[in-house]
Parts: structure tokens; C-alpha cells; sequence
């Protein structure tokens, strides 16, 4: 028997209609959305959880101006955009499933938690499974490892679980074009475990938002970009440190020190295989776990796995 086609009102999540794309973004600051899970969840290399905290409270106002430069403005985002709905096209002829969109500039909300949103780029219909997520994405070739051997990256893995949250769905569909010609699939099934973990924590991130109390900051390359975008130029004053930053100071000493007896460590066990090896251009580990390369001009010492 066919199974019967639900009404867009019936899939997982509330649905919200913003109306345009200003009052959509407006929107998204108060919520938690699915790429915000990832930052959450410490797995986005671009942003830190305290850059998003940030964003989140008004302290800061992201940059949606067109880059001038071409190179810049037709980069992956752009791309991104462009291509989803071919690629959705292509997944629905391959996998003979159907995908439905929700409006422009909408989102849904878990039902119990108003804070938690979720912008799918489908939901897909499974006559045996009923309705699950869709997503689709592109990838750079240099990017094809992180989407190999059935695994999807990490900030995408989270961002579905929260989509499955939203909307109470138990799988997920990606397919995703690498290199502009390389089309994968990978189902993602829900894991109550995971989903349940990232909720406490984004409800906890949430009420860090809600209290305007700063997150923890920890270390994230993108941290000190913001705080140097935050203050660019010193007014010449002197300020009275806080009493905890003499533990700082004190870590930071002992991480450069650290930092500086690992770079010996790794420079005097270089040079130990480099004397054994000689003239050779190859070194060989015991039991043949690898070996190492020395040679070329200038004779960069490379470590190299034996296949």
C-alpha cells in the first residue's frame, strides 16, 4: 500500500514564518540554530563558543556586506547556495525519495524548547521510515577525506543531531558534491545519547545568553581576532588586573615553557634519526610500523606510513 503524503503542517518542529530575509536573521540571534550547535559543541574551526556569545548578545554585528573582490564573493558560501537545489534534484532522482522545502525565510522550533531552531534544507519522506532530514552540501576535493569511509564532519554530524531534535525525526539524508563532480549519500541515524548531551548543552549556552553572563573562553584562533577587532587601538591607560590573572600569567608561562621543551624534544629526536640514517634516503622502523624519508636537495625529514 502507498503510504499516504502528509501536509507541510504535519512535518517535525514548529514551523515559523519570518517573511524576509532581514527579520529571518534578526530571528536567528535569539534562537540556537543548527551551525550554532556546532560552535556549542566545539566543533566549528572558524568560530569559538565566546565569539558566538558575543554575536548573540549585540556585542558584536556580523559583516553581511558582499566581499568586492570576485575571488571572495564567489567562494564556498556562495557556491553553497547556488547548487543546493540541484543537488537535492540529483538525490531525489537517485534515491527515488521525496524532498520537500519549507517557505523562504522560515524556521522551525522544538516543540518544548522555543530557543532551539532549525533552518533544514528539506525533509525527506521515507514510504518505510516516514519523514527525516535533508541536507545537502558542498565540499572542495581537498576536503574528500572528511567525507569518506561513510563519515560526515563533525560540525555537520552535530548540526543534524539538532535538526533531529527540532523535529523529533529519527534519520538524516546528506548528499554532498565534492569538487563539483563528485556526488555522495551518507544516512545518519538518530542517537538519543548525542541528542540529549547537545541539548543540555546548548541549554546551558542559552541561559549564558539569556543572564548575559560571558562564556568561558578557550582558546580559539578565532577569539583573538575578535578581541582585536573589539579593540583595535590602545588608549595609552594602565589597568589593575583582576586577582586571576596570576593564575593566567602563570599557565601562560607554563605552556611556553611546554611549548618550548616539546619543540627541543621533537628537534633532538629528529636528529637522532637523521644521524642513523646517513646517506641513505630512507629509514625503516622496527617491526615495519613506518619509516622515514631524508632526501631531496635540501632533505626534509618526512615520516611516512608503509602500505
Amino acid at each position: 500500500m502507498a503510504a499516504k503524503k502528509k501536509k507541510a503542517d504535519e512535518l517535525g518542529g514548529n514551523l515559523v514564518e519570518l517573511g524576509n530575509e532581514e527579520a529571518w536573521l534578526k530571528y536567528r540571534l535569539s534562537v540556537i540554530s543548527g551551525t550554532d550547535a556546532g560552535v556549542i559543541a566545539r566543533t566549528s574551526k572558524y568560530q569559538s563558543r565566546h565569539g558566538l556569545w558575543l554575536k548573540k548578545t549585540g556585542r558584536i554585528v556580523e559583516d553581511r556586506t558582499f566581499p568586492e573582490d570576485p575571488h571572495e564573493r564567489y567562494g564556498p558560501a556562495y557556491w553553497g547556495t547556488v547548487l543546493e537545489d540541484d543537488i537535492r534534484n540529483t538525490f531525489v532522482e537517485d534515491k527515488g525519495l521525496k524532498v520537500v522545502t519549507d517557505p523562504e525565510w522560515s524556521t522551525r522550533i522544538h516543540p518544548d524548547y522555543d530557543w532551539m531552531s532549525g533552518s533544514l534544507d528539506g525533509h525527506v519522506f521515507d514510504p518505510d521510515r516516514g519523514w527525516g532530514v535533508f541536507e545537502a552540501k558542498t565540499a572542495g576535493l581537498w576536503k574528500e577525506d572528511e567525507w569518506s569511509n561513510g563519515r560526515i564532519p563533525k560540525p555537520y554530524l552535530v548540526q543534524v543531531m539538532h535538526y533531529m531534535a527540532v523535529t523529533g525525526y529519527t534519520f538524516a539524508w546528506f548528499a554532498v558534491l565534492i569538487g563539483g563532480q563528485k556526488y555522495k549519500t551518507f544516512l545518519i541515524e538518530r542517537i538519543d545519547s548525542f541528542i540529549d548531551a547537545l541539548i543540555k548543552a546548548e541549554e546551558d549556552f542559552h541561559k549564558h545568553i539569556v543572564d548575559d553572563v560571558p562564556v568561558e573562553m578557550d582558546g580559539h584562533k578565532e577569539e583573538a581576532d575578535v578581541l582585536g577587532k573589539m579593540f583595535p587601538v590602545d588608549d595609552g591607560a594602565t589597568v589593575e588586573l583582576p586577582k586571576e590573572a596570576l593564575e593566567w600569567d602563570a599557565k601562560r608561562l607554563e605552556a611556553i615553557e611546554a611549548e618550548r621543551a616539546s619543540k627541543e624534544l621533537r628537534a633532538q629526536s629528529e636528529n637522532k634519526i637523521k644521524d642513523c640514517i646517513g646517506d641513505a634516503a630512507y629509514g625503516v622502523l622496527p617491526d615495519g610500523v613506518g619509516r622515514y624519508s631524508w632526501k631531496g636537495k635540501n632533505r626534509r625529514l618526512l615520516r611516512q606510513e608503509i602500505k
